[in-house]
């Protein structure tokens, strides 16, 4: 009998072992790269290696740059399949940002800032536009329950913790030119409000992000059928109508940039009254996430709409695209609280001059 216990015993120990080493082996090193695209044009791209590490942890290394842009940024990530331990950036050999993780808290140090420390309960970190972070996510998720499930995720640039959930909506196939692809669907909610969709390959590879709301797309490099087959119409924005109050004739729109001759130099748009200048004039701001000039939203365009109407009336105003959409990769993509306001102030200095 004893001896039945514990041969009994011993296969229960093996199934066990060998069901934790085929969750384990799920979990695949993969090499990739993405493109990134608001409103159907592309604004950045990544290529990163992924791979789980001999110590169990998961270490993540990639190089990022803004469309049309020579700047380049190498950003490392650490985890454990549990929690964060650290994330780095450098620009040539130079490190400008750093987060490293400890119980509850991250010090975070910014070149030209002093090093602080941040309250955390975050079991991972993602940081605006970079897809390849979506891994230690996918990683956390637990497919045998399914359903609905919460994460708290650490966002660098912002300093601070969101709340996600997560949810795996059905497993399509696609059959494309290179083969039959297995996905997973998902639906991810985030407490700000933003929405967004994924599809998930082998070994919880992601291969493609949307988020129709802000027409933001994540398009993993080789997975372009995948996109075009799983989106379909949806990426196709509905033709801006502009709004009745609107008088094309009454003003003017010239090309600008703002900040021209510094390392930030922003396209904008200036709206100028027809009329002898000078005019009472406006700078629109952005809000938070990556924007374009017009703060388009679909078929809607609310910073044209607002620049046309009041340029109607006889004021001049300057739009701009934000920072995280021209320069996606910015150094200062990690001082979130200084992007803004210093664009605006250089958006006005422009504006005095024209």
């Amino acid at each position: 009998m004893r001896l039945f216990i514990a041969s009994a015993l011993s296969l229960c120990l093996l199934a066990l072992s060998h069901a934790g080493a085929r969750a384990q082996d799920d979990l695949q090193e993969s090499k990739g790269a993405f493109v990134t695209f608001v409103s159907g044009r592309e604004v950045g791209r990544e290529s990163y290696t992924f791979a789980p590490q001999p110590d169990g942890t998961l270490r993540s290394e990639a190089e990022t740059a803004p469309a049309g842009s020579e700047y380049r940024q190498r950003i490392v990530t650490v985890a454990t399949r549990t929690k964060p331990l650290s994330l780095a950036a450098e620009v040539g050999g130079a490190r400008i940002f750093s987060a490293e993780f400890g119980d509850g808290t991250v010090k975070l140090h910014i070149t030209g800032q002093p090093d602080r420390d941040a309250q955390t309960k975050a079991s991972v970190i993602l940081e605006n536009l970079l897809w390849h972070q979506f891994h230690f996510l996918f990683a956390q998720y637990d497919r045998a329950r399914g359903g609905k499930q919460s994460f708290t995720f650490f966002l660098p640039s912002a300093a601070r913790d969101f709340d996600l959930v997560l949810e795996k909506l059905d497993s399509p196939a696609f059959d494309l030119k290179r083969g039959r692809v297995e996905t997973e669907h998902y639906r991810m909610t985030i407490s700000t409000g933003l929405v967004m969709e994924s599809w998930v390959g082998a070994g919880r590879v992601p291969v493609l992000f949307y988020a129709g709301a802000q027409q933001l797309k994540g398009v993993r490099v080789g997975y372009e059928e995948l996109e075009q087959i799983a989106l379909g119409a949806a990426t196709k924005a509905s033709e801006y109508k502009p709004p009745p109050y609107a008088v094309p004739s009454a003003f003017t729109e010239t090309e600008v940039t703002v900040g021209a001759g510094t390392e930030w130099a922003l396209p904008g748009t200036l709206s100028m009254p027809v009329g002898k200048a000078p005019f009472p004039a406006v700078v629109l701001v952005h809000g938070s996430g990556p924007n374009d000039r017009d703060e388009s939203h679909l078929a809607s365009k609310p910073f044209r709409d607002l620049a046309w109407g009041l340029a109607s009336q006889g004021v001049a105003v300057l739009r701009y695209d934000k920072r995280t959409i021209s320069r996606t990769r910015s150094k200062t993509r990690w001082c979130a609280s200084t992007s803004t306001c210093s664009r605006s102030t250089a958006g006005s200095t422009t504006t005095r001059r024209s």
